[in-house]
């Protein structure tokens, strides 16, 4: 194993849980003020886990340009779920802020 690991001094990096309340296909709009950003160089979205959103199943949350868009693992593929009122999905993510 061969690697190094430093911080940028320049980089913020903060940890968020986003809870997405009701789900509209096509993705949850996001927004550099959510993260209280104006800048941003990347984001890490960790799969939320079955007991964490009200469809009982793991769902794997993909940035698409400034939409979150939820899929879940369905016959052999990945599908974007469907529009859930009351998904109540909790995502955590790792952002990293510039300055």
């Amino acid at each position: 194993m061969s690697h190094t690991v430093s911080l940028d001094p320049q980089s913020g990096t903060r940890f968020f849980t986003i809870t997405v309340v009701n789900y509209t296909q096509g993705g949850e709009a996001m927004s550099l003020a959510d993260v209280f950003a104006t800048a941003l160089d990347g984001a890490v979205l960790g799969i939320v886990a079955a007991d964490k959103n009200s469809l009982g199943v793991p769902l794997l949350p993909l940035l698409d340009g400034a939409s979150i868009k939820l899929y879940q693992f369905s016959a052999g593929s990945f599908a974007e779920i469907p529009t859930t009122t009351a998904l109540n999905a909790i995502i955590s993510a790792i952002v990293s802020i510039k300055n």
